[in-house]
């Protein structure tokens, strides 16, 4: 879609371009190979600093070892400050339940609670605490069904066991993790 305006004779393309002239005219074509300026800190690209870890100090160094270059590309050393506010941090949500978790458990006291429950003629052990002695729960509860060879589910931070198993874990908990102290596991 092309249109001639009548005063001058130029044809105008539909963005406003004009035909056979650029918009923008570069100012000087680029001489290959470019020569890229690296950061002395961090050893990227100039550009390339405020994506790093540490751009307060890619900015100190800059200012420090290049201060003409530091002028030239308008550099501030405030500018970190205002990079670091954008940045967003790692974990979110769930990083702050996990640490907010951890507090509590070294809070609260370290003990294995073994309970055994009794429903008709089954009777199922229920183990928990292994969380407050930093121990992954689903790889106790492999553990467990591995040694007693026993079926075994998971709740939440409770491992279930089939069957009456309080006398063998009391006795062998704290061999199969060294962590957990004897007097540590609690009978219910």
């Amino acid at each position: 879609m092309m249109s001639e305006d009548a005063e001058e004779g130029i044809s105008v393309a539909a963005g406003g371009e004009i035909l056979g002239q650029p918009t923008s005219v570069p100012e000087k074509d680029p001489e290959y190979p470019l020569k890229v300026q690296y950061c002395p800190e961090c050893t990227r690209p100039l550009e390339f600093c405020e994506y790093g870890e540490d751009y307060a100090a890619c900015l100190q160094t800059l200012n420090e070892k290049m201060p003409d270059l530091f002028k030239e590309l308008n550099l501030s050393l405030d500018m970190a400050k205002d990079v670091e506010k954008k940045k967003q941090k790692r974990g979110g949500k769930a990083q702050k339940e996990k640490q907010a978790k951890k507090t509590e458990t070294a809070q609260s006291e370290q003990k294995i609670e073994i309970q055994v429950v009794v429903e008709g003629k089954r009777s199922r052990t229920r183990i928990s605490g292994f969380h407050t002695f930093d121990i992954k729960v689903n790889e106790a509860k492999k553990t467990l069904a591995k040694k007693l060879g026993a079926g075994c589910t998971l709740e939440k931070d409770i491992i279930i066991l089939q069957g009456d198993n309080v006398d063998y874990l009391v006795e062998n908990v704290p061999k199969f993790w060294p962590i957990i102290p004897a007097d540590a596991i609690e009978e219910l």
